[in-house]
């Protein structure tokens, strides 16, 4: 199997060294990385050109769709070179140690495989207490009310292929990493084979300002409740 890596960048120059180098020292499936930006002024570009002599693997991607992830998201998947996807984030090393149990589950054959900080063995460092606490209140209630297989679909850190994604009518507004729940629901909704591991999140370990914003739960409020009335129980 070979992989894209889709990292979708807003000024994260402070994080994408050490983290370019923790993907190519622990992924040892072939992959690409590619660095998808929205503007040409953003300080992840002068990183990614330097180590690019290091590290051939590493690509650039301009988005011309429109700023936010799901605009950057649809512009990875176009320049993809490979079948196999993966959503990752630049902010976040500890995703890093999951990849490969990733990618082996789609070896097996699975459709779609999530990321998860909800179950046991997950570990959350240096992450908001307000924010974790609203993840995990939001999924769980979620899971209760919908029946919904997994336990954190909300999560942006997920591999699948760009042959199944074809078939969904994503529609999610550029706000956050709404467009990837949004794929968790709908790959439900289309008899998907999906599965999900336990992730560290280590937040922001070196530097940078979050992105995150409490304006986003009105997208996410829509795809919740999109989720609990198209749930398969």
């Amino acid at each position: 199997m070979t992989l894209s890596i889709l990292v979708p960048v807003r000024n994260e120059g402070a994080n994408l060294e050490i983290f370019v180098k923790m993907l190519e020292a622990f992924v040892e499936t072939p992959h690409e990385i590619l660095i998808i930006h929205d503007t040409k002024d953003d300080n992840s570009i002068d990183v990614v050109q330097r180590l690019s002599d290091k590290y051939n693997s590493l690509r650039l991607i301009h988005n011309t769709r429109g700023v936010g992830i799901p605009n950057a998201f649809k512009s990875g998947v176009e320049a993809a070179k490979y079948d196999c996807l993966m959503m990752l984030v630049a902010d976040d090393i500890g995703f890093v140690f999951s990849v490969e149990e990733m990618i082996s589950l789609m070896d097996k054959g699975y459709d779609l495989v999530h990321g998860s900080r909800m179950l046991p063995e997950s570990k959350t460092i240096n992450r908001s207490f307000l924010k974790s606490k609203l993840v995990k209140f939001g999924n769980k209630i979620f899971r209760f009310i919908s029946g919904f297989p997994l336990t954190d679909p909300t999560l942006g850190i997920k591999v699948f292929t760009k042959s199944k994604l074809r078939k969904l009518h994503l529609t999610a507004k550029p706000v956050g990493w709404a467009i990837l729940y949004e794929l968790a629901l709908k790959s439900q909704k289309h008899n998907w084979k999906v599965a999900e591991v336990p992730v560290i999140t280590i937040n922001r370990l070196f530097g940078g300002e979050s992105t995150f914003s409490y304006r986003w739960l009105k997208e996410y409020g829509k795809w919740f409740f999109w989720g609990i009335l198209n749930s398969r129980k």
